[in-house]
């Protein structure tokens, strides 16, 4: 179990920083809000609770506000405050996941994309995190040995 906890962590680690790497402006522009001003900072009416300028991103600092809500924060905070989500679901909106598994699944093993997995010879991984994505599929397609030849 203690290998099955560490990739989990493993491959959260990974989705966060894949979820980070997202600028605040390209997932702005994404949903379609439209903004006012030039350069880094921007603003207009918030998505949420509307106005006509309490809603700003800094592009440079990569964060966001909002008067009116009285919230502000990076690109994962954006994506919960937008979508009412939990702080998984965001990460999981903005690294591509299925928000919907990321809510209803937070200790269970991530939905896992098919990384070439290798039956026999080396890995073809290049990362801990595909190492680890690798180890997790492997792990969570193993099933209870009763009844096969390993159970006798």
């Amino acid at each position: 179990m203690n290998l099955l906890k560490a990739c989990n962590d493993l491959l959260r680690r990974d989705r966060i920083a894949e979820a980070r790497v997202v600028r605040i402006e390209e997932e702005i522009a994404r949903r379609g809000i439209k903004l006012n001003g030039r350069g880094s900072e921007r603003y207009g009416p918030c998505p949420k609770c509307g106005g006509t300028d309490r809603f700003a991103i800094n592009a440079s600092k990569q964060v966001w506000n909002c008067r009116g809500c009285q919230r502000g924060g990076d690109v994962i905070s954006i994506v919960q405050h937008l979508d009412g989500c939990t702080f998984d679901a965001a990460v999981a909106t903005l690294s591509r996941q299925d928000p919907t598994r990321a809510d209803n699944a937070k200790n269970a093993a991530p939905d896992l994309p098919n990384r070439g997995l290798k039956t026999r010879g080396r890995s073809s991984c290049n990362s801990d995190a595909e190492r680890a994505r690798e180890a997790l599929a492997i792990w969570s397609a193993a099933r209870e040995p009763q009844g096969t030849p390993a159970g006798t």
